[in-house]
């Protein structure tokens, strides 16, 4: 996965509004289950026109704090929210974040 790692609520703003297909993954490196969930999103093989960023909830707390607010998602972790030009289209948490997920998102999304 190329993860973008916006440093500042504006950067990662700037993605969010900028791109039709973001997937948003926050992460704790002290989570059991984000850990669990980061290895299932590892099966996911990202396609073209996708954006995938990463926002690590313990040294980034302030940025993921401020995006929970900005997106109006309460913040959990691990957390994976799709958002498309600002907007978001879906959001999930904790068992929930799989490639599963990924795959039903892209089909109610995106399908022509």
């Amino acid at each position: 996965m190329n993860w973008l790692e916006p440093s500042s609520l504006e950067e990662a703003l700037d993605v969010l509004r900028a791109n039709d297909k973001v997937f948003l993954y926050k992460h704790s490196n002290r989570c059991g289950v984000s850990q669990f969930a980061l290895k299932r999103l590892s099966a996911v093989t990202p396609v073209p026109g996708e954006t995938w960023v990463w926002i690590d909830v313990v040294n980034s707390r302030p940025l993921s704090l401020a995006l929970a607010q900005e997106l109006g998602v309460r913040h959990e972790s691990p957390q994976l929210i799709l958002v498309s030009k600002g907007n978001v289209l879906s959001h999930t948490s904790h068992s929930g974040v799989h490639e599963e997920t990924v795959e039903e998102w892209r089909t109610n999304h995106f399908s022509a």
